[in-house]
């Protein structure tokens, strides 16, 4: 695509952005971001979109993903220049979600994280853009200031789905660190906050994993049938060397 293409996309959106401005805040605030008719989420999504072309397309031509004429940046400003705008609906929450994502691509993770204090913790917008904030610290090594706001917004948030979120990333956070006893308070106070959510079953399996299958434990007792019919048991196996051969068909 030629810069000359691009800076008509650009300019494009930028205009959208404008007709944004015009539009009612109290119209926005209106729309449901649930349905087909979401007429700013589609506009997001398809910025996001036209932005992932652009991107592919630039990796084609042997551009680098650090390299600042990366056109990841220019669309992550629009998208964060979305957010501003629009905040507080589920549009401006994804903007914000690719925004910060493109910073962590394009080696500016360290951007990304300087820009958690820029949402409230009333934002909706948390539940989408926690993840990709885990994803920047990770890149960074640095968990702290990411823990710490994190951890204070789901202590603020009356929104129950939106602590099971946090409450999530905050247990992947220490885990990544190796704390796995911060990480285990974490997804343990996610169980009692959601106990039937997604997040608390993946929590469940997580404290499962930490408790019986890290290096150096003992293995889980087991007892199952082989394909032939007979019983095999852990227990059976003691003092054996045992080859496992682990393999899935789809």
């Amino acid at each position: 695509m030629s810069s000359k293409t691009q800076r008509g996309r650009f300019g494009l959106c930028l205009l959208v952005l404008l007709a944004c401005i015009a539009c009612s805040p109290n119209q926005a605030a209106k729309s449901s971001a649930t349905t087909a008719g979401d007429s700013e989420l589609n506009l997001v999504l398809d910025i996001v979109k036209a932005a992932e072309g652009d991107v592919e397309r630039y990796e084609k031509a042997g551009g680098k993903a650090t390299s600042p004429d990366n056109p990841a940046r220019k669309w992550g400003d629009i998208l964060w220049r979305y957010y501003e705008l629009r905040r507080g609906s589920a549009a401006a929450g994804k903007a914000a979600e690719n925004a910060l994502g493109a910073l962590s691509y394009t080696g500016q993770s360290d951007v990304a994280l300087a820009k958690m204090d820029s949402f409230r913790p009333d934002d909706p917008a948390w539940k989408q853009i926690v993840l990709t904030l885990l994803d920047a610290a990770e890149q960074k090594k640095e968990y702290a200031a990411f823990i710490r706001k994190v951890n204070s917004v789901q202590q603020q948030t009356k929104d129950k789905e939106t602590r099971a979120t946090l409450l999530n990333a905050i247990g992947r956070a220490y885990r990544d660190q190796g704390d796995l006893g911060h990480a285990r308070k974490a997804l343990q106070a996610l169980i009692r906050e959601a106990p039937e959510s997604d997040y608390a079953k993946r929590a469940k399996a997580d404290l499962y994993e930490m408790d019986s299958l890290n290096v150096g434990q003992n293995a889980p007792q087991f007892v199952t049938t082989a394909m032939h019919g007979q019983r095999i048991s852990l227990a059976d196996l003691h003092g054996k060397v045992v080859l496992l051969r682990f393999w899935a068909t789809w």
